[in-house]
Order: C-alpha cells, then sequence, then structure tokens
C-alpha cells in the first residue's frame, strides 16, 4: 500500500473530527443540555431564545403584580379607615341633630365632625413607597389640600393607573381620589363635612338631615369604590396566579427541549472513543519510520 502525505492529512483531519465530536458528547453530558452552541440545533435554540423571553417577561410582571398588590392594599386598608370615619361621622351627626341639644353640645359635635375630616383628609392623601394612593396618575403630587377657608382641593386627575399583565392586557390598579370621594360634585365627601360643621358651628341645624343624607350617599360612593378596588386586586392577583402557571409549564418545555439523552450520549461517546483509539493505533503505524518504507 502505497502511504502519502495526503493519506496522513486525512487521518489527522478525521481524528480532529473525532476529537471535536467527543469534546461535544462530553459537554452535552456535563451540562445535561444538548444544545452546547446555536449550531448544534438552530431551530431549538430559536424556540429556547423565545421561551426565555417569555419567562423574562412573566418574571418581570410577577415581580410588578407583588409590589402593585401591596399598594393596592395599601389603598383598600385607608379606605376600610374612611368607611369607619365617615360611619362615625353619620352617627355623631345624627345624634347631633336633637333640637334639644345646648349651644355648647353643637360646638363640641362641630369639633368632632372637624376632627373626622382631618381624618379622612389625612387618609385622603395617604401614600405607599412616596406614592399618593389616591391622586390618580398624578402620583408625586399631594392630591388634597386644606384651605384657609376649611374648603378641601383636589389637585389630582380622574383617572386610574394601569398595569400590564405578560400577555400584554391592562389592568386598573388604582382608584382617584375624583371618584372616591367625589371631589368637586355633589356628593363631594369633604364639602358635605364642612357644610355639617358649620351647621353645628353656627347652631342652626335646620338642614342637618339633608347633609346626613347626602353623607350616607357620599359613604355610598367611598364604599363602591372601595369594591371596585378589591375586584381590581382580585383580577390582578389572578392574572399573577396564570402568569405564574404558565411560567412554570415554560420552564418545563424549555427543559424537555433542551435536555440531552444521557443514555445515547454515552453510547455514542463509547463509539467515537473507540474509533478514535483505532484511528490513533493507524496513525501511530503511519508516522513510524519513513514514508519509503511504505512504498
Amino acid at each position: 500500500m502505497r502511504i502519502t502525505p495526503n493519506n496522513t492529512a486525512t487521518l489527522v483531519s478525521e481524528l480532529n473530527r473525532l476529537n471535536a465530536q467527543q469534546a461535544n458528547v462530553s459537554a452535552q453530558i456535563a451540562s445535561g443540555s444538548r444544545l452546547t452552541s446555536l449550531a448544534s440545533d438552530p431551530s431549538a435554540a430559536g424556540q429556547s431564545a423565545q421561551m426565555t423571553g417569555a419567562l423574562q417577561s412573566a418574571d418581570s410582571f410577577i415581580q410588578t403584580s407583588a409590589t402593585v398588590v401591596n399598594r393596592m392594599q395599601a389603598a383598600d386598608s385607608a379606605l376600610g379607615s374612611v368607611v369607619s370615619s365617615i360611619t362615625s361621622a353619620i352617627s355623631v351627626a345624627v345624634q347631633g341633630s336633637n333640637v334639644t341639644m345646648s349651644a355648647s353640645n353643637l360646638r363640641s359635635i362641630a369639633q368632632q365632625l372637624t376632627g373626622i375630616r382631618d381624618q379622612v383628609l389625612s387618609l385622603a392623601n395617604a401614600s405607599y413607597q412616596g406614592a399618593y394612593l389616591f391622586a390618580g396618575t398624578s402620583g408625586t403630587s399631594q392630591p388634597f389640600t386644606l384651605q384657609s377657608d376649611g374648603s378641601v382641593t383636589y389637585s389630582g386627575d380622574g383617572n386610574a393607573q394601569q398595569v400590564s399583565t405578560a400577555d400584554g392586557v391592562s389592568l386598573a390598579t388604582s382608584v382617584s381620589g375624583a371618584t372616591v370621594f367625589g371631589s368637586g360634585g355633589p356628593q363631594d365627601v369633604f364639602a358635605v363635612l364642612n357644610s355639617l360643621i358649620q351647621q353645628f358651628a353656627s347652631g342652626n341645624i335646620t338642614n342637618v338631615a339633608d347633609g346626613v343624607a347626602t353623607l350616607r350617599t357620599a359613604f355610598d360612593g367611598i364604599t363602591s369604590g372601595r369594591s371596585t378596588l378589591d375586584a381590581s386586586i382580585n383580577r390582578l392577583n389572578s392574572a399573577t396566579d396564570a402568569t405564574t402557571a404558565q411560567k412554570t409549564s415554560l420552564k418545563v418545555a424549555q427543559t424537555s427541549l433542551l435536555a440531552a439523552n444521557t443514555a445515547e450520549l454515552a453510547t455514542e461517546f463509547s463509539a467515537t472513543e473507540t474509533q478514535r483509539t483505532a484511528l490513533m493505533s493507524v496513525i501511530s503505524v503511519v508516522q513510524k519510520g519513513s514514508l519509503f518504507d511504505y512504498l
């Protein structure tokens, strides 16, 4: 048999190929993944990249949702306290509408109602992590301000904050102060409270019953706003649960897509090693002595 330099180069090239194949099999066994590079399986690599993007979106939404739900729960707690305060105001006003009350007692009731108004004002300006809860989308600015004449003005907007789910669906995550406290409208909580305060302070309680009725209507607006917020919390929690389940499914699918078949790889490694050993023996023989020995 004539051995030429080309024969030797071919043998060495084949050995390099087997070395590379064995290294690739070893890498798959060590990592547990059949994709050691994009070239291993471009289609699977593309699918995996899409799954990774979806998983990142899911993680982002889940993290955002946790923060937003905490903020919404803080708002719900504040509205719960407002409901208690308004309930107290209605009770105090009804008791004070008794015509046998002395002027001193009426002034005391006016002071109680003033204290309740200030409590409600403080709750209406509640914040979470530096953002006001009832300012609409103007979360960095205090929404309610007590003026020198006792009136309360609203400087937020009437919009609800939104969050997008991992699937791109927008969910409302707040109720604005304009909506919940009836700012500027006939059921403006602060305007109604101030009207009652003025009536009791002046001793003229003729229209207290009308004021109480209006305050009850304003109370209904607050409880309605709280119900809207609670429903939004439930929707966001449901979306978070669905995204978490989707994330779990994606992880399983991606693992299945990338997982190496260790049994097949072990067989391939063994076969490749056998070929390498045989080839190295041939090369060893070829490289002994001069090529002229084989002419």
